[in-house]
C-alpha cells in the first residue's frame, strides 16, 4: 500500500560519516520512528501506521529517508481530527545514527539520537539531518582538558578502624615462685 494521495513527502539527508582520528569512512545506520502509532488520512480513510524505517548505509554514501511533513491537515487520530494550526504538530520524529564498525557492528556508547524532530510541510524540500545532531559538551571541547597524560592518585592509607571501648591493661601473670625439691 503506498501513501495515500495528497501527501507529499521531504527528503531528510544524512552525510557520509568517518572517524575522527584516522578519516576512515565507515557504515552507518539510520532508524526514524514516528511518535505517534496510527495515523489516519481523512481524504480517504486510509489508515498509515507507524513502523521503524531502518536503512543501513554503505561507507562513504549518505542515507536518504523519504518523511511524512508533521504539520500536514488532514490527520484523524482516534476518529479526531488533529490541529496543526498555529505551529502544531501531528506527530514527530526521532532518528537514530548508529556508526557501524569495519565488521558491520554497531560501536556502542556512539549512537547519536535525535529526537523531536519536525517535518514542516513548506519548508525545503531536503532536509540535512547532521545539521540536527545535537552536542551536548562544553562549548569549548578541549577547555580545562589535559592532553598530556596525568599520573594515577596514590591510594589512600587505610585507617584503623576505631575501638569503641578503652583498650584494657594486660594483666601480668605472677611470677614463677620457686620450688626447693628435696631428697
Amino acid at each position: 500500500m503506498s501513501t495515500p494521495p495528497g501527501i507529499t513527502r521531504i527528503l531528510a539527508t544524512s552525510g557520509t560519516w568517518s572517524t575522527l582520528e584516522e578519516g576512515a569512512d565507515r557504515a552507518f545506520e539510520v532508524t526514524v520512528e514516528s511518535s505517534v502509532p496510527r495515523l489516519v488520512w481523512a481524504a480517504t480513510g486510509q489508515g498509515v501506521f507507524s513502523e521503524a524505517w531502518v536503512q543501513t548505509v554503505q561507507a562513504g554514501s549518505a542515507a536518504t529517508i523519504p518523511l511524512v511533513p508533521t504539520n500536514l491537515p488532514g490527520w484523524l487520530i482516534n476518529g479526531a481530527g488533529v490541529d496543526v494550526s498555529g505551529g502544531k504538530h501531528s506527530h514527530t520524529y526521532t532518528v537514530t545514527i548508529k556508526p557501524l564498525d569495519a565488521r558491520g557492528k554497531p560501536v556502542k556508547g556512539k549512537d547519536i539520537k535525535i529526537t523531536g524532530v519536525v517535518v514542516d510541510k513548506d519548508g525545503p524540500a531536503t532536509i540535512d539531518l547532521d545539521t540536527l545532531v545535537p552536542y551536548t559538551g562544553s562549548t569549548c571541547p578541549t577547555s580545562g582538558r589535559r592532553t598530556s597524560p596525568t599520573p594515577r592518585p596514590r591510594p589512600r592509607p587505610r585507617s584503623r578502624p576505631r575501638r569503641t571501648q578503652r583498650r584494657q591493661p594486660r594483666r601480668q601473670a605472677p611470677p614463677p615462685t620457686r620450688t626447693s625439691r628435696t631428697r
